[in-house]
């Protein structure tokens, strides 16, 4: 898969909406979702986004939504918002 670098951030909890874009219209490429808490890689699959959950060097979860806000809801609930 393809990098494109870092798509979601709980810095700002941005999103950048032209690499969600990219992810949608390339189920080749895969995203960075950077927080304090945990790393994540996502992606998008069919008609929803994966988000591979990592903490301390393991992977720990996937969560998947509809879109991208989705998923740094149920992550953040799950694992802090910092």
């Amino acid at each position: 898969m393809d990098n494109i670098g870092t798509v979601m951030s709980n810095f700002d909890h941005d999103i950048d909406t032209e690499k969600e874009s990219a992810l949608v219209q390339d189920s080749g490429k895969v995203g960075e979702y950077t927080a304090y808490n945990f790393f994540a890689f996502v992606w998008h699959d069919g008609d929803q986004f994966v988000c591979h959950i990592r903490r301390y060097r393991e992977s720990v979860e996937e969560v998947t939504g509809e879109t991208l806000h989705d998923i740094m809801q149920e992550a953040n609930n799950k694992y802090g918002w910092e």
